[in-house]
């Protein structure tokens, strides 16, 4: 210990300097080992937000899916074809196989009765044979007048709704034309009964048909004209024929073949 006055060196601890007289203060304690400081804690790290996902389609949301066929919220497609009846032939066609079909019904009906009478031999087979060649010109002639009507009748349109899932195929024609059609198929039975004519009956039935559904499991066989728009649906005992423009044409072929038997070939 010494004095902070005179320097002097004390022996032993007192209050003043044994030289001096000058008052003596004890040296300071050494301090204590303070405590390191806590370490400063991390912020908590923030996880991140999952990624949002996208947003879903809105119930009742209807979305194109080629430019005129809709996917349904119900997962049906929809779509409305709209033919020029005096462009395109396909109702002719359609209309001149079923009074073929008829007529040579009625033909057969003939010769059979001529054989269970043994009268076809080979005068009155050539005879029938000539008489079904200008039956059957002279009914093109009347099916071709008959469309030509029709084709006036109906606005020189044909306008069907059609509706698709992966069980089958609807075929409706159009609310306002459907009427017209019952109208007119009901005068064509009147007509076809009252003259006899089972052709003309024929034809009169099949136009009151103005829905068709065909489930795609029954499909025997499908047939593909693109060029008139037409997709035939063949079963055991009827066809249904699918329209379809030309821009939606091979969605809807191959949407039948993927859910047809054999790709209906």
């Amino acid at each position: 210990m010494f004095c902070s006055n005179c320097g002097n060196k004390m022996e032993s601890p007192a209050k003043f300097c044994e030289n001096c007289g000058a008052p003596l203060t004890a040296p300071p304690a050494p301090a204590a080992d303070t405590p390191p400081a806590p370490a400063a804690k991390k912020p908590p790290r923030r996880r991140k937000a999952p990624a949002a996902a996208p947003p879903a389609e809105a119930p009742g949301e209807d979305r194109k899916v080629t430019p005129n066929i809709t996917l349904g919220a119900d997962g049906k497609y929809r779509w409305t074809y709209e033919m020029g009846m005096f462009r395109n032939p396909t109702i002719f066609v359609l209309l001149w196989k079923v009074l073929f079909t008829a007529f040579c019904i009625c033909f057969l009906f003939v010769m059979c009765l001529e054989g269970c009478e043994g009268r076809l031999d080979a005068g009155h087979l050539a005879f029938d044979v000539k008489v079904f060649g200008i039956g059957l010109a002279g009914m093109t002639v009347l099916a071709a007048l008959g469309y030509l009507v029709f084709a006036a009748i109906m606005g020189g349109k044909y306008i069907v709704d059609f509706e698709m899932d992966e069980q089958g195929v609807l075929h409706a024609q159009a609310p306002a034309q459907a009427k017209k059609a019952h109208k007119l198929a009901a005068a064509t039975v009147l007509a076809g009964a009252a003259s006899g004519r089972l052709s003309t009956a024929a034809v009169g039935m099949n136009a009151a048909r103005t829905e068709m559904y065909t489930e795609f499991a029954r499909v025997k066989k499908v047939k593909a004209c693109p060029r008139r728009g037409v997709i035939t649906l063949a079963q055991t005992l009827h066809r249904n024929q699918v329209y379809a423009h030309s821009e939606d044409f091979d969605f809807v072929l191959s949407h039948i073949r993927a859910h047809v038997p054999g790709g209906g070939k």
